[in-house]
């Protein structure tokens, strides 16, 4: 189930779905049902946030929205250390897998290639950050 989740997920991209937008459709359109508002939240984050590629992840910053549906808070009393811990949780193992957050040093090794490649490697991304938030999750 997981695999296929993130399968998924890494098929997005090639529906014309940004790494950030495909993590919140593909995983949390699974768990929890996704507003069109909210969808259009992640957008912007794509590619570095707006393909910048100088800022976070998408894979991240997706996986992190995807977090704060699920355990955010509606209101500023509201206990919110269990979503800041999944958070950071999330980050953690991203860290791990990646050596590090920005968009641009997850691409270094294959910015340079032709655009095809650069998408079948950013959806690997995108699969692998999915299998993680999973993992995550399912503890």
């Amino acid at each position: 189930m997981k695999t296929d989740i993130a399968k998924k997920c890494g098929q997005l991209l090639y529906q014309g779905y940004h790494c950030s937008e495909a993590m919140l459709v593909g995983v949390g359109g699974i768990l929890i049902p996704i507003h069109p508002q909210v969808q259009k939240v992640a957008t912007g984050f794509a590619g570095g946030i707006g393909s910048s590629k100088d800022d976070l992840c998408g894979a991240l910053s997706g996986g992190i929205m995807v977090i704060g549906l699920l355990h955010g808070r509606s209101d500023p009393v509201t206990d919110d250390a269990e979503c800041q811990r999944l958070c950071a949780l999330y980050r953690t193992k991203f860290i791990e897998e990646y050596g590090c957050t920005i968009c641009r040093d997850v691409r270094a090794a294959w910015e340079d290639k032709p655009h095809e490649e650069r998408q079948a490697r950013c959806a690997q991304v995108v699969e692998r950050a999915a299998e993680i938030l999973l993992n995550i999750l399912n503890d």
